[in-house]
């Protein structure tokens, strides 16, 4: 019995030394697995970060896109209108010449001859005679109307001359 007992507790010893390495290798396991499970996590994470971030990225190059579209749109519609405001300035430059030239002409013809004609008009020189002589009259009637009557009549006036 000595021997059984010593061979009881030898296989007891080896029980719990073999218990001790499995409990042992069984926490280094569940060490790994967790390890791994929180690799896993991460991994998982930074490919939903990954994911996230390529997709702002394609938002952000579709809007980028959009937005260069809508600047060469404007910048067409920006070249036609200063076109069309080149073509404006051309003819308002045409215009501008053309009265230019025309008031030249009205100030070197056209306005001594209406000077020429008031100035010869009988009616102004009428009045001109009136106002003249109303101004020297002092109230004789009869010269007033002599001048009148002969500005009327194409006569020559004595006492004015235009």
């Amino acid at each position: 019995m000595g021997e059984d007992t010593l061979e009881f507790e030898a296989a007891k010893k080896a029980f719990v030394e073999e218990r001790e390495k499995f409990n042992a290798e069984k926490k280094g396991l569940s060490w790994r697995v967790a390890d791994a499970e929180e690799k896993l996590a991460k991994e998982k994470q930074l490919s939903w970060e990954k994911t996230k971030i390529s997709d702002e990225a394609e938002q952000e190059r579709v809007t980028s896109h959009k937005r260069e579209h809508e600047y060469i749109q404007r910048i067409a519609k920006l070249e036609m209108f200063a076109e069309e405001k080149v073509v404006e300035v051309k003819a308002s430059e045409i215009l501008v010449e053309e009265v230019t030239t025309d008031c030249r002409w009205l100030l070197a013809c056209e306005v001594p001859l209406i000077s020429e004609r008031i100035a010869g008009s009988e009616e102004l020189a009428k009045y001109m005679y009136e106002l003249g002589e109303a101004a020297y009259d002092h109230g004789r009637k009869d010269d007033y109307a002599e001048g009148r009557a002969a500005a009327e009549n194409k006569e020559a006036l004595k006492n004015f001359d235009l």
